[in-house]
């Protein structure tokens, strides 16, 4: 499956759970699902590739997930594969990022 924005559209604050065998029980929350500015889309679709967009989840403060390519589990979208970039910190824990362009 290609991922597209429309997937992740409406779905702030579900849960999506890290497919790591060494510790299975992981899980992260959509918390925004961006876009660019108008102009870069419009660009996008006069070159007929994906639309850019990105999605930021939130994690607990433990374990802290590096930065690297993981397959997420949602209920309903089945497996995703993307590369995940921590991006900040705070008392609700580490915040990912995944761009797809």
């Amino acid at each position: 499956m290609q991922v597209q924005k429309f997937l992740f559209d409406g779905r702030e604050g579900e849960v999506f759970h890290l497919q790591d065998m060494s510790n299975p029980s992981i899980s992260l929350t959509l918390t925004k699902v961006e876009s660019p500015e108008e102009l870069i889309l419009q660009r996008a679709r006069q070159q007929g590739v994906r639309e850019p967009f990105s999605v930021l989840f939130c994690g607990s403060l433990e374990p802290f997930l590096p930065q690297h390519m993981y397959t997420l589990q949602h209920d309903e979208l089945g497996m995703i594969e993307m590369f995940l970039v921590p991006v900040k910190q705070d008392e609700n824990g580490y915040y990912y990022e995944a761009v797809f362009g």
